[in-house]
């Protein structure tokens, strides 16, 4: 729902509220903004875990997953990563290296190359993360 829409809603006397609502919501992790002023619930509760804004992260594991679909490999280097976005080479880097820490991308030592991780890999890894075990690598074959 957009904050318009929500503002129309409204009575002029509620009107006020509605930014520190809306902040309150975001920082329980109720809601999540999803771009041009649009709101959404989040599709678990906020004990599970807060929803964290890290727009950089995303984008450079949006654009890990889409340049590594385009090759055989399906992995990519920092280069091409930073040249895609337009960010510094030890932007993309300390990034990929956070969303390792997450399960969501994995390096290959082989070929010096990242990737991102299925879903079914990523969910045990973060599974573990909660847990409080570190991730394991995969085998090299």
């Amino acid at each position: 729902m957009t904050v318009m829409a929500l503002r129309l809603a409204l009575d002029a006397d509620e009107a006020g509220a509605l930014v520190a609502t809306l902040d309150d919501l975001v920082a329980a992790g109720e809601i999540a903004a999803i771009g041009h002023g649009a709101y959404t619930r989040v599709p678990w509760g906020p004990e599970m875990r807060p929803v964290v804004a890290a727009p950089l992260l995303d984008t450079v594991h949006g654009a890990l997953t889409h340049l590594a679909s385009r090759t055989r490999r399906k992995s990519c280097s920092v280069g091409l990563v930073s040249d895609f976005l337009g960010l510094s080479l030890e932007d993309v880097a300390l990034s990929l290296q956070q969303l390792e820490l997450t399960g969501l991308v994995s390096f290959n030592d082989a070929n010096g190359e990242w990737a991102p991780i299925g879903t079914a890999t990523a969910r045990r890894v973060r599974k573990g993360i909660d847990e409080g075990i570190p991730p394991m690598h995969s085998p090299k074959r």
